[in-house]
């Protein structure tokens, strides 16, 4: 505020603007110099203005389209009627390469009763993501579109931190945000079952999802979510907050000294 023609100040609310999302963003942006806009900072700051939807749980999914593996268009719509778990993760992030394993199982356990995982890669190169794919035998469907962190759909649902998810029910909700793990690299885990019946009004339903954990080194706990019949009529809940998952808002910033 105080520097608006500092690159400090540009490049500060670069590495910020995801954490504190798009109103505070663009809030201080539009406080830059028109010098400090023309820079790469604040280039990058603009594209997240821009692009970022403010997803939040109770929210429908927003739909992108990026290619996978072998260049075909995927699209989150394509899930539709599933039960998808939309998994932000890069080949270079140790928690999500140590936590594969245990998400591989999940999938294995799920993937017929009508769950799904969808990875987005935040990497810029082909030869090391399909590497990293064989490595840690993912059998899902995954899409980059090669821009690294600038990736469009993680700036769309505002990633921040790697591993981060959403968990997004068969009427599209989001019904739960960040499953995947904590900072040590825990593994999700999804303690339920998926039941593709009918309620007697002949409403096609997936009745619950029981109880979703987050389990963290020795066995720690630190999310847990609860999914109730209201949730398959749009209705997310959540009970706990996974630990340090959420990052303040700031009421004011100063801007940083030329």
């Amino acid at each position: 505020r105080s520097h608006p023609s500092s690159i400090v100040s540009a490049s500060v609310l670069n590495v910020y603007a995801s954490s504190w999302g798009r109103d505070t963003a663009a809030l201080f942006y539009r406080m830059l110099s028109d010098k400090m806009k023309k820079t790469s900072y604040g280039k990058n700051v603009l594209e997240f203005i821009t692009l970022n939807k403010d997803v939040r749980v109770g929210d429908r999914y927003v739909d992108f389209t990026q290619p996978d593996t072998s260049g075909k268009n995927i699209s989150v719509s394509d899930f539709k009627g599933k039960l998808l778990l939309l998994e932000f993760w890069g080949t270079w992030c140790g928690p999500c390469r140590q936590g594969n394993p245990e998400l591989v199982k999940i999938y294995h356990e799920f993937k017929d009763k009508g769950f799904e995982i969808l990875g987005v890669a935040a990497d810029d190169q082909k030869a090391y993501w399909k590497a990293a794919i064989r490595q840690d035998s993912l059998p899902w469907t995954n899409v980059c579109d090669l821009k690294g962190t600038r990736n469009r759909a993680v700036i769309m649902y505002g990633i921040n931190k790697y591993p981060s998810s959403f968990l997004i029910d068969a009427n599209g909700i989001i019904i739960a945000q960040d499953l995947r793990g904590d900072d040590d690299g825990a593994a999700f885990r999804v303690d339920g079952h998926l039941d593709r019946g009918r309620r007697a009004g002949g409403e096609s339903i997936v009745a619950a999802v029981a109880r979703g954990h987050v389990i963290g080194a020795g066995r720690k706990v630190v999310q847990r979510v609860a999914v109730g019949a209201a949730a398959q009529r749009g209705i997310g809940h959540i009970a706990g907050r996974s630990a340090g998952a959420g990052i303040n808002r700031p009421a004011d910033f100063a801007l940083a000294d030329d």
